[in-house]
């Protein structure tokens, strides 16, 4: 391994492990607490250290949710293509479900993110949600409204999810399956009827 290799190989760790402490100091202490400073205590490492690969802590929170975009991307990839669309769309709601439950607090970084008007959407963010919009496309077929409802729909399924994540600490395991099993059946319910049926 060369030299230049070793040096990359070293930068892609070291911002793998800032983006780690990211989603370690949003979940223990909360979004308000993560700092430049606080990221560089926790990977020990001096802020400047931090300055050489983010700019500031927007570009930090950028990347960590771009990051969970492609962790998402990868997963939707799985799906085989011989799945009728409907089954696709089923699958993707409650995987994105399960999800947001697994990984908290990076759907508050999301949500933040998201209202924020600086936020300019990654390369698998928008892979995401393309691949949304041609699901649903493939079930509903070509429409005018196609856009808005690739929005809401996809508006609906974060709401949704930032509430499951609220009231998980109160709910048996079985409640919450339940409330997967329920949003998952409204929010198909919200999609239109295939033109050709």
């Amino acid at each position: 391994m060369s030299i230049k290799d070793r040096k990359e190989r070293e930068r892609h760790t070291l911002k793998e492990k800032i983006l780690r402490a990211t989603g370690e100091i949003v979940s223990e202490r909360g979004l308000e607490h993560l700092t430049i400073r606080s990221l560089a205590e926790r990977i020990e490492y001096s802020p400047r250290t931090v300055y050489l690969y983010f700019r500031d802590k927007q570009e930090v929170l950028e990347a960590f949710i771009e990051q969970r975009f492609r962790s998402t991307w990868e997963e939707m990839q799985k799906i085989s293509s011989s799945v009728p669309a409907l089954s696709v769309i089923r699958i993707q709601i409650e995987g994105h479900l399960r999800m947001a439950l697994e990984h908290p607090e990076a759907y508050r970084i999301l949500n933040q993110l998201l209202v924020t008007p600086s936020h300019v959407p990654g390369v698998y963010q928008k892979k995401v949600e393309n691949h949304a919009k041609n699901v649903l496309e493939e079930y509903i077929g070509r429409t005018d409204s196609l856009e808005a409802l690739t929005a809401t729909f996809l508006s609906a399924l974060r709401g949704i999810s930032v509430s499951l994540v609220q009231a998980s600490s109160n709910l048996s395991h079985e409640d919450i399956e339940q409330r997967i099993a329920t949003a998952t059946d409204v929010l198909l319910r919200g999609i239109p009827s295939p033109h050709n049926e």
